[in-house]
């Protein structure tokens, strides 16, 4: 079968488009984050096959290092380019534990994890200052919650 250019041209738009539709890009108050889109399976209890946008590692507030150490946690400023959060990042440094013995540690660990199906939701990881960590990444979902990742209005639900 022969194609003709015009069929090949919309071959190779329609492959580019699907590509871009399975890597979300969101734009929340620091730039833009850089998702991967995701088939999400589990028949063994609630019997769920849907794709969901998973974003693994957003920085919610500037690392706590240096004279920022032990302190209450500053907000994320902006960054350039496009935040790539399609991989995890370190998680927070803690006593010897052998259940994140294969994990690489550090300081620098004050990140967010999103996923987001339709509707969509998201799960916040605590850092390493505790409550205060906590408290900034809640900040920051509710100042960009309402953004790219929740598609109606929210009222009195807890996520969206």
């Amino acid at each position: 079968m022969k194609c003709t250019r015009f069929q090949l041209f919309c071959i190779l738009a329609l492959t580019y488009f699907d590509t871009l539709s399975s890597q979300p890009i969101v734009l929340v108050e620091q730039g833009e984050v850089l998702g991967e889109t995701v088939t999400f399976k589990e028949d063994e209890f609630i019997n769920v096959d849907k794709q969901i946008d998973v974003f693994k590692a957003i920085p919610f507030a500037e690392p706590p290092i240096g004279e920022l150490r032990f302190k209450p946690p500053l907000a994320k400023g902006q960054w350039n380019g496009v935040w790539n959060s399609t991989y995890d990042r370190a998680v927070c440094t803690q006593p010897e534990d052998p259940s994140t013995s294969m994990f690489e540690k550090s300081e620098d660990c004050l990140f967010l994890a999103i996923y987001a199906p339709n509707p969509k939701a998201f799960d916040a990881s605590p850092g390493n200052y505790g409550m205060l960590d906590q408290t900034e990444a809640l900040k920051w979902v509710q100042r960009n919650i309402h953004g790219q990742f929740c598609r109606r209005q929210l009222k009195t639900e807890t996520l969206c």
